[in-house]
């Protein structure tokens, strides 16, 4: 077949790739869902595991588009950007709690 060999090196790395993650199989994947779609996940290592096997991906962790203000906020994150977020508000929420006047910290 004639295939360039811009896109062999690249099926090349994705099998090199993927045959670190078999290694790592036993512990788990790292697949990261966004909340914007069923089939929509941020991409990690292990997703071209999927990919290569032409093995399409779904999940149901999705917001209620009825439920316009969680909506808004999830929509186009990943789970782990709104971890990340959760505990950024968390983390800003004690430190408002500990300068405030009367705290332990004064």
């Amino acid at each position: 077949k004639n295939v360039p060999e811009s896109q062999k090196m690249d099926f090349e790395k994705n099998c090199e790739d993927a045959m670190n993650v078999f290694g790592k199989l036993h512990e788990g994947l790292d697949v990261n869902v966004r909340f914007s779609g069923v089939n929509d996940f941020e991409f990690t290592q292990e997703c071209i595991l999927f990919d290569l096997l032409q093995i399409r991906l779904y999940h149901g962790w999705l917001a209620d588009p009825q439920d316009v203000q969680h909506y808004s906020i999830v929509r186009e994150l990943s789970y782990n950007q709104l971890v990340e977020k959760i505990i950024a508000g968390s983390q800003s929420e004690t430190q408002q709690l500990s300068q405030s006047p009367g705290s332990a910290a004064e």
